[in-house]
């Protein structure tokens, strides 16, 4: 069982539109059923009874701190992290495009960054592997369970590694990017990225909020590094192929429409009676 924890503002998007068009209806992402965040051992048993012959999951809810593998021991965990400072700033981005007009209105673009991403959104990629445990519980998750980790700032470097890691035969890793922002959030994102190269004491309070994300990443890159040579030198031929192939990414047949086929039509209807006795 292939288990994607998806890191907000990570890429993973794309990567979990790659799992539905491999898998299919063999693929489910997660969601959140019940009054907890984590998609629990207990979740799983439910969504098996409608998807018998699933292989992968992914998700916001599938974390570090889920029970999964009481009832999945077999369970293969994966992850794609990204550079913290960038991660909060696309997190920035995305919340204030996604923001309603109303409530935008209240709020200047610098306050609302201080206020509320520094002091709700900051650490995520550490927490959603260890909960409120810190970097070491992090990375311990890290090691003690084989995870793979891919790193967004080497995405296709990153989709071979994972494809070869999977030891799926055919594994089809080409993609079509999604989730693209527009201009103007693009200026609002540099506009804040200016500021904190040239504000030293912002630049500090950033740090000092993502201290245990920034520890995260700094190993998870040691950790990269020590795989692309494990993977050894046919990796950047296997790149350069990879590349030539996503000249065709158009052509691409989309599995993924009868895994949202059945979720839409058999999954949703049945959701709320499946789940209506969970914690």
């Amino acid at each position: 069982m292939l288990a994607f924890i998806h890191m907000p503002k990570a890429a993973g998007t794309t990567l979990s539109n790659i799992l539905r068009r491999n898998f299919g209806r063999r693929h489910f992402d997660t969601r959140f059923f019940s009054n907890r965040p984590v998609f629990m051992a207990d979740d799983f048993r439910r969504v098996r009874w409608l998807y018998p012959s699933l292989v992968s999951i992914a998700g916001h809810g599938v974390t570090g701190t889920s029970d999964l593998a009481e009832v999945v021991p077999n369970i293969r965990y994966f992850t794609f992290l990204r550079d913290p400072l960038a991660r909060l700033l696309s997190q920035y981005q995305f919340n204030w495009n996604c923001m309603p007009d109303s409530e935008r209105s209240t709020w200047k673009p610098d306050e609302y960054f201080e206020q509320v991403i520094l002091t709700k959104f900051n650490n995520v990629q550490s927490r959603m592997l260890a909960g409120d445990d810190g970097a070491d519980a992090a990375i311990e998750f890290l090691q003690s369970n084989s995870v793979f980790v891919g790193m967004t700032e080497s995405y296709n470097e990153s989709l071979v590694r994972f494809r070869d890691w999977t030891g799926i035969e055919d594994f089809d890793i080409r993609y079509r990017s999604v989730n693209r922002t527009s201009d103007i959030s693009n200026d609002l994102r540099d506009a804040m990225k200016w500021r904190i190269a040239n504000d030293h004491k912002l630049a500090d309070r950033v740090a000092l909020a993502n201290r245990d994300d920034i520890r995260l990443y700094d190993f998870a890159c040691e950790m990269y590094a020590e795989q692309r040579r494990a993977y050894g030198h046919r990796l950047s031929g296997d790149v350069a192929n990879f590349l030539d192939s996503q000249a065709d990414n158009m052509a691409l047949q989309d599995e993924q429409l009868s895994s949202q086929l059945y979720r839409n039509l058999v999954y949703k209807p049945l959701r709320k009676w499946i789940f209506k006795n969970a914690a």
